[in-house]
C-alpha cells in the first residue's frame, strides 16, 4: 500500500499528482461551469487561459468558491478522477526501474486514503505518498519535506509554478510540465527543465538517468 510504503533508499523522482497524473483542475472547472457558466468560452478554454479554477475572474464570488472547495475535499470526486494515460505509461516505465521516490499532492491529509486507493487502482508504482496537513498554507510546504531528502530525490516533476519557486534552493532537478511561460518576467529565471508533453518528460528523465553516477 502506498501509505505504508517505507521511503525508498535509492535515488528517485518526486511526482506531483494533480494536473499531472489526473486532470483535477479541468474536472473542477467542468463541475463549476455547470452551475456557474461563463459566456462565450468552454471549460477547456478556461483551463488553458486561467490554469486553475480559482483564477477565473467570473468565479470570485462566494458561491463558485464554496463549490470549488467542496469538490476539492470530496472523496468521491477524487476517487472518480481519470488517470492521464500518457502520464501513466511514462511513470510505470520509470517505476519499473525503481526510480519513483514519492508522489506528492496539495490535497489535505484527510484525502490520503482515497488518494492511495486511486494510485493502486490505476497501477501506479508503489512509493511514498505525501499530502498536505491542515494549516500548511505556506507555499514552501513541499520544501520542508524535501529539504532533508536531497540525497534520495533526483528531482521534482510538477506543473505548479509555486512548486518550483518553493524548491529553488534545493540542489536537485526540476522538471516543469506546462505550456505557459510564467517565469518569463523573473530575473534571474528559475533553473528548471521545461517540457510540454509527457513524451518530452520521458526523454529528459532518461537523459538525466544516464548521467547519474
Amino acid at each position: 500500500m502506498h501509505t505504508n510504503q517505507e521511503p525508498n533508499r535509492r535515488l528517485g523522482w518526486a511526482v506531483d499528482i494533480d494536473d499531472m497524473l489526473c486532470p483535477t483542475a479541468l474536472r473542477v472547472i467542468e463541475e463549476v461551469f455547470e452551475i456557474f457558466p461563463v459566456e462565450n468560452i468552454t471549460p477547456k478554454e478556461l483551463r488553458d487561459r486561467y490554469d486553475q479554477p480559482g483564477n477565473v475572474p467570473a468565479w470570485q464570488e462566494e458561491g463558485p468558491k464554496k463549490l470549488m472547495s467542496e469538490l476539492l475535499n470530496d472523496r468521491q470526486f477524487m476517487a472518480m478522477l481519470p488517470v492521464n494515460p500518457e502520464a501513466l505509461d511514462v511513470i510505470q516505465r520509470i517505476g519499473d526501474q525503481g526510480l519513483i521516490h514519492a508522489f506528492i499532492t496539495s490535497r489535505l491529509h484527510d484525502l490520503k486514503a482515497v488518494t492511495e486507493e486511486w494510485l493502486v487502482k490505476h497501477d501506479l508504482p508503489q512509493a511514498r505518498l505525501i499530502t498536505r496537513h491542515f494549516g500548511e498554507r505556506n507555499p514552501n510546504w513541499k520544501l520542508r519535506h524535501f529539504d532533508t531528502e536531497t540525497d534520495k530525490v533526483i528531482g521534482l516533476l510538477d506543473n505548479s509554478p509555486d512548486a518550483f519557486l518553493d524548491t529553488e534552493k534545493l540542489d536537485f532537478k526540476k522538471i516543469w510540465l506546462n505550456e505557459t511561460e510564467w517565469w518569463a518576467a523573473l530575473s534571474p529565471p528559475p533553473e528548471i527543465i521545461k517540457c510540454r508533453t509527457w513524451g518530452e518528460v520521458e526523454l529528459v528523465l532518461l537523459e538525466i538517468q544516464m548521467r547519474l553516477p
